[in-house]
């Protein structure tokens, strides 16, 4: 960002000395108050200062001081060059501070309009939930005993998952492969699958993405980013006054009247609790194990909404027969389909946490989300990530699912 804007030498001087940023805005304080006497001048004043000393704690400072101005351009301007900014770890607490400030007044009151994407980057886990028939069960049992190196079943469905299941097979004689396909002939099927057919052998119906607070989000709109933190920076930028859909004194509202893409659904329950208690808000605000709240960029909702696949695959296959998940670790980058939006509005973005991945899922406590949704045409749509680019680091098998169902 040039300026041309010549600063003053008693700033100048104060800036090149060795004072800290508190006197260096002490003194332009009272400069300011001696000297100018209209928005324009203080402006440049302050974009000279930032040009000149690209400290994150003047940054803060005065991207705070030009927005309550109504300078709203200028100071979101400023907070999305983060990366030029230096500072010690203050001087980050006020950057955040007034970023956090900013954006949250910001965002449902400017014509942000656009293409918007996310990405999410990090190491972490993908999971893929399906029915394992007896008679792959069956077959696979037969044919681990004609192989070496495989203590169980699970173990022969990691190493294919991505590997070659031709090559791996082939290892068996003739005569006893023809036994095994003569008796089950699934297994002649496995060994023919590729990576992405191999999945339709496991009736795979749910692969939940598990994000955990310590993975990257940036939020885009036209390629410019509106937000980049980790989850649990994001979660920790929780606004306070902001909950339920009826009360007219809240500065954020999440629309629980509006529907879910299928085959996400609210609970009946929950939102039963939620448009009943006054206090429901306050009581559900502190407890991440059991709560909706919302954040300087969208809703987190760790609960009342569920998967309708996975809530009836609960009922039809019982705990202990024939479940199988499949758990995928490495390090990923996804990104989010872009959506054609009209006016951003942080409180139509959902970030949906299983309650049953909290409990049982690889991460535990790490983790924070499965699902995103924008609701942009009445409805809460899926916003489908796709790894861009991974690199996987283990596959692990289990014959069960992260439920005690």
């Amino acid at each position: 960002m040039s300026n041309t804007f010549k600063l003053p030498e008693i700033i100048l001087n104060n800036l090149k000395n060795e004072s800290n940023t508190d006197e260096n805005i002490f003194c332009v304080y009272n400069y300011v108050q001696e000297h100018i006497n209209n928005d324009d001048d203080l402006e440049q004043l302050y974009l000279a200062i930032i040009e000149f000393k690209p400290n994150a704690h003047f940054v803060g400072q005065y991207a705070w001081e030009l927005f309550k101005k109504n300078r709203t351009a200028v100071a979101v301007s400023l907070l999305k060059n983060k990366e030029k900014y230096s500072g010690d770890d203050f001087g980050w607490e006020v950057f955040k501070s007034s970023e956090q400030d900013i954006l949250l007044n910001n965002s449902n009151k400017l014509e942000m309009s656009g293409d918007l994407k996310i990405t999410i980057e990090g190491r972490l886990h993908r999971m893929h939930l399906g029915v394992i028939s007896d008679e792959i069960k069956n077959g696979l049992e037969k044919t681990i005993s004609y192989l070496n190196g495989y203590e169980n079943i699970e173990a022969l469905i990691e190493e294919i998952w991505f590997g070659n299941p031709t090559e791996i097979f082939e290892n068996i004689n003739d005569n006893d492969w023809e036994e095994i396909i003569t008796e089950f002939p699934i297994i002649q099927n496995i060994k023919n699958s590729s990576w992405g057919d191999l999945w339709e052998n496991f009736d795979i119906f749910y692969s939940p993405w598990i994000i955990d607070k310590d993975n990257i989000i940036t939020i885009t709109l036209n390629n410019e980013p509106l937000f980049k933190d980790t989850f649990n920076s994001m979660m920790n930028q929780y606004t306070t006054k902001c909950y339920r859909n009826n009360n007219e004194t809240c500065e954020s509202k999440i629309d629980l009247n509006t529907s879910l893409e299928y085959p996400y659904n609210w609970d009946e329950s929950f939102l039963k609790d939620f448009n009943d208690s006054e206090d429901f808000a306050e009581d559900f605000l502190w407890d991440y194990d059991n709560c909706i709240f919302s954040t300087i960029m969208g809703w987190f909702c760790n609960s009342g909404i569920y998967n309708e696949n996975y809530k009836e695959k609960i009922k039809e296959v019982q705990y202990g027969t024939n479940r199988i998940s499949i758990t995928e670790y490495g390090k990923y980058k996804l990104v989010s389909d872009r959506v054609e939006i009209q006016n951003f509005d942080k409180d139509k973005l959902v970030y949906f946490g299983d309650s049953n991945l909290v409990e049982f899922g690889p991460t535990t406590d790490q983790y924070v989300l499965t699902e995103m949704f924008y609701n942009e045409s009445g409805i809460f749509e899926s916003l489908n990530f796709i790894a861009a680019d991974f690199i996987l680091k283990s596959v692990n098998c289990d014959l069960n699912w992260p439920t005690d169902e």
